[in-house]
């Protein structure tokens, strides 16, 4: 029996650092688009996300955030799927 994992979401990268404010502190970005981000109010861009997968250690990672449309923005991971 295969368990599904299910994607990570930029909430989790918020409790990866440990808040919004921290959050926004590590990704270099405003603590109001941290909280979009995190709410839904706003689409993560491929940029912020690349940012997540590399300062989480691939905890979050850009497929999970870019669920729908990855292998376009990011062809090169496609091999490594």
């Amino acid at each position: 029996m295969k368990i599904e994992k299910q994607p990570k979401t930029f909430r989790d990268a918020v409790n990866f650092f440990g808040g919004v404010t921290k959050t926004a502190k590590a990704l270099g970005i405003s603590v109001q688009s941290a909280s979009f981000y995190r709410d839904g109010e706003r689409k993560v861009s491929p940029e912020v996300a690349t940012k997540v997968h590399l300062l989480t250690n691939g905890f979050v990672r850009r497929q999970d955030l870019f669920p729908d449309n990855w292998q376009a923005i990011w062809p090169e991971l496609v091999e490594a799927a």
